[in-house]
């Protein structure tokens, strides 16, 4: 898993997982700047989130942003990503049952305690 944080190093932008590449792989294209990309996601909603011109522009005013790589065994990525989208409240991503999720989530609860619950 990964996160991208603003420069301010509190906000969180971006919750993404790389369950199908490595990061080292998978980092790099979301700073694509050919508008074809269709990786670039965090790239992409930077520019419409910033009004940005151009992927290009988006590209050098996201130089400040900081990355938190965290490994997650593959088994379990894709309810690591949930919990966290729900938790972190990342700007360019959400989660289409995050408020379904937030209702049954306790704030105190811990990552493994919702991933036995298993949501």
């Amino acid at each position: 898993m990964y996160f991208y944080f603003a420069a301010d190093s509190t906000t969180c932008l971006y919750v993404g997982k790389n369950s199908s590449q490595q990061f080292i792989e998978r980092i790099p294209w979301h700073f694509a700047v050919s508008e074809g990309s269709w990786q670039n996601h965090f790239l992409d909603r930077y520019r419409t989130h910033h009004h940005s011109e151009s992927l290009f522009e988006a590209a050098k005013a996201a130089r400040d942003c900081y990355i938190l790589l965290m490994p997650v065994p593959h088994e379990l990525i894709g309810k690591a990503e949930r919990f966290f989208r729900v938790f972190q409240q990342p700007r360019f991503n959400t989660l289409s049952s995050g408020k379904r999720l937030t209702t049954w989530i306790s704030p105190e609860m811990n990552l493994g305690e919702v991933v036995r619950k298993g949501f």
